[in-house]
């Protein structure tokens, strides 16, 4: 594998040669990306990732290398054929997510000729971060590509979320961060990085805003730590959750209370009131919320600091506790009551929250209520 960034043309024809590979004239240039929940791209994952790539690319096929985004990027024969091309791409995909549950990305483009090779991986970049908005797919031709034009009039609602973060404290701003964003869900955008453009601005008017008002807020990144971080993230849900967790900071700051997210708290008072569901689970709330599990987590996460599995199991344990505390219920009839159908799962959930057994626990109670009556 050649190291390094290779974007001129003169310069990948060199070091090709220095591997003995003859560039063809005809080719495909094909950018990897991947998607990995709570994760990035990272050199470790790269290394592993581009040995694999070099298994099915070898020097017949095309020429392998690391481009100045540091993404891996190959140049593949286009006697090769689109078929073959797909099947080797899907046969990658599948190993590279057994072997480390990595969801592998790619951007395709095509050249007639070693001179367009720039304007090849251009289009193959431009197809792969097709992925940030349609989350459903993993290989993206520029070829097939139509782009949506009226995604580059869409503004970012200033003023709606300056208002609701500075003015009236309420979560309005959540409503118009959540349209801003569909605009952009399953279209298909040549300048993808306008997205990352607007959300900048939105950060900097906030902060702004602030500023002139001498208002005190948390400012919890720079812009260049802000926009590198927008521009790790590969998903729209992962996007809008970043920004709704800087907004939330900046909401919390400047009331000086914990101020939650009327999503978040829509996702307490789920749990709060169908705890006792057999259904109730992240998809469940997903589900009433119209939100994905991916969104939700994330906002929940970054509100929080707590997931939200883990929030269903206290909220089910505290009344698990005092249920099994007043003595009166069979304890199949107590797990049932709380959502359960395994009393076994039950029993070892409980213990893992109390530290005693359902059993132990009630003992335990017991003996200190007597304690507390002959005192």
């Amino acid at each position: 594998m050649a190291e390094g960034a290779y974007r001129e043309t003169g310069a990948i024809e060199e070091k090709a040669s220095e591997y003995g590979i003859s560039l063809p004239r005809n080719a495909y240039v094909v950018e990897i990306g991947w998607r990995r929940d709570n994760a990035e791209e990272n050199d470790k994952d790269r290394i592993k990732i581009r040995s694999c790539v070099q298994k099915y690319f070898r020097s017949s096929d095309g020429f392998v290398f690391v481009n100045k985004r540091q993404l891996i990027t190959v140049i593949v024969s286009g006697t090769l054929g689109e078929a073959q091309l797909e099947r080797k791409i899907r046969e990658l995909m599948r190993e590279v997510w057994a072997e480390w549950g990595i969801g592998l990305c790619f951007g395709i483009s095509s050249m007639t000729d070693i001179t367009e090779t720039a304007g090849g991986m251009k289009e193959a970049d431009i197809a792969l971060h097709q992925m940030i908005f349609v989350e459903s797919e993993q290989i993206f031709s520029y070829q097939d590509l139509i782009f949506d034009e009226d995604c580059t009039v869409v503004q970012f609602p200033a003023e709606p979320v300056i208002n609701g973060v500075f003015l009236n404290g309420e979560a309005d701003w959540e409503r118009e961060l959540e349209r801003f964003f569909s605009y952009f869900k399953r279209k298909y955008i040549y300048d993808y990085r306008h997205l990352d453009f607007l959300c900048i601005q939105m950060y900097l008017e906030l902060l702004r805003y602030a500023d002139k008002r001498g208002i005190p807020v948390l400012e919890t990144c720079s812009r260049a730590e802000f926009a590198e971080e927008l521009a790790d993230i590969y998903t729209l849900s992962g996007k809008q959750a970043l920004m709704t967790a800087k907004i939330s900071q900046m909401a919390k700051s400047v009331t000086g209370t914990e101020v939650k997210s009327r999503l978040v708290r829509d996702i307490e008072q789920i749990i709060r009131e169908d705890y006792s569901s057999f259904n109730m689970s992240l998809n469940y709330i997903a589900e009433k919320t119209g939100r994905t599990v991916n969104y939700l987590s994330a906002v929940y996460k970054n509100e929080t600091g707590k997931n939200i599995n883990d929030e269903i199991v206290r909220c089910r344990m505290e009344k698990a506790k005092r249920l099994v505390g007043e003595g009166q219920m069979k304890m199949y009839r107590i797990a049932e009551s709380i959502g359960y159908t395994d009393s076994s799962y039950f029993a070892k959930l409980f213990k893992r929250y109390t530290g005693l057994s359902p059993a132990g626990y009630r003992e335990t109670v017991a003996r200190q209520k007597e304690e507390k009556l002959y005192d």
